[in-house]
């Protein structure tokens, strides 16, 4: 029983999960990334966020949480970002309240469709 259990434990072991990231985000400016799987117990720097193609040691790391500073370096826009591997997030992107066609939910062919969204806005 001892091999069996210590063999789903091993296999519960997955990489990390996002779901969610505080937004917006200026570069420079600290955000928060809300999911599953991280190293809580390991000093932070051994936790590297990639915002696109950049690795970032992060600053503060939790059970549930990522607290990670943006690099300075990009440009006001949306990026994605992963931890350790994970699923990628994207950061500053327009976000869809809800949407509706000339049919309700959906277009018809030559119909219109209009779309709600918030988008965050930089006054930099």
């Amino acid at each position: 029983w001892c091999l069996l259990l210590a063999v789903v434990i091993g296999c519960v072991q997955c990489q990390p999960t996002l779901f969610w990231a505080s937004y917006p985000v200026l570069p420079g400016e600290y955000v928060v990334l809300a999911g599953t799987g991280f190293k809580a117990g390991s000093p932070p720097s051994e936790t590297i966020v990639t915002f696109n193609t950049v690795k970032v040691p992060a600053a503060q790391v939790t059970n549930g949480t990522v607290k990670v500073q943006v690099p300075s370096v990009f440009e006001v826009d949306a990026c994605n970002v992963s931890v350790d591997g994970s699923n990628v997030i994207t950061l500053n992107a327009p976000d869809i309240w809800f949407y509706m066609g000339d049919s309700g939910s959906y277009a018809r062919a030559g119909g219109w469709i209009r779309f709600f969204w918030k988008k965050p806005q930089y006054h930099c």
